[in-house]
């Protein structure tokens, strides 16, 4: 698995959204750390990672960040039921999505993070991010396997920004709907980059609720699936 270059990204996008959006991205993405006084621009490529971390390869994806807009465009479709809860991110590299998620509300915010040295970074983000907000965050940061990790009871919203492939994915899946199972709740998956959706609609405990896609290109840059209790409190399909 080989990262892109931030050539051939630029390129994507400018293909998918145009260039007026490409630049607004461009702008938001070099200001970002600056406004929110972190530190997660920067990309770090596959090879990079999987010196650390080579029981992951090949199914470890490359780390950059979500894109701010991408990020608060999927959140937006995400029942206020499942925002009840903790925010739990899988594979949160430097912590932006954690960043962005206590800036939306969450006051129980948890990374994973199989690379140690991201998972620092974002322990330092989270410490800068709490003291500009003035707030009191749980925020906990794990080093761990995803794919191994049990969901708690009172997670409710997971974060994925295309962390890993599809056998990593119908693990932690797996967990989810076993937690789900043991502990009935009302329950978000954003999957952002949803290379591997055919996954998420294979699973039993989840269904379909808001996708969105570029408008050039129709191409799909989100989708949010909802535990079927979820849907049953009367927030289905948008």
């Amino acid at each position: 698995m080989s990262s892109p270059s931030a050539l051939s990204l630029v390129i994507e996008s400018w293909l998918r959204r145009g260039v007026v959006d490409t630049v607004r991205h461009l702008a938001e993405e070099q200001s970002f750390d600056r406004v929110h006084g972190v530190r997660t621009t920067g990309r770090v490529p596959v090879e990079r990672l999987v010196k650390r971390v080579e029981s992951a390869w090949p199914d470890t994806s490359e780390y950059q960040p979500v894109p701010a807009a991408l990020f608060r465009a999927a959140l937006a479709a995400v029942p206020a039921a499942a925002r009840a809860g903790a925010f739990v991110d899988l594979g949160c590299g430097k912590g932006r999505a954690l960043v962005m998620a206590a800036e939306a509300g969450f006051r129980h915010v948890r990374g994973v993070e199989l690379a140690r040295p991201l998972a620092c970074q974002a322990e330092l983000n989270a410490e800068a991010v709490a003291s500009r907000l003035g707030v009191t965050l749980e925020w906990r940061l794990e080093v761990a396997d995803a794919a191994e990790r049990a969901f708690d009871p009172d997670e409710t919203c997971v974060f994925l920004f295309n962390p890993f492939g599809r056998l990593v994915l119908r693990r932690v899946l797996d967990r989810l709907s076993r937690s789900l199972a043991a502990h009935p709740r009302a329950a978000a998956v954003i999957y952002v980059n949803p290379q591997h959706l055919e996954v998420l609609a294979e699973s039993r405990a989840l269904t379909e609720h808001s996708l969105g896609k570029t408008r050039i290109g129709g191409v799909l840059d989100w989708a949010v699936y909802v535990s079927r209790c979820t849907g049953e409190m009367g927030l289905g399909r948008r």
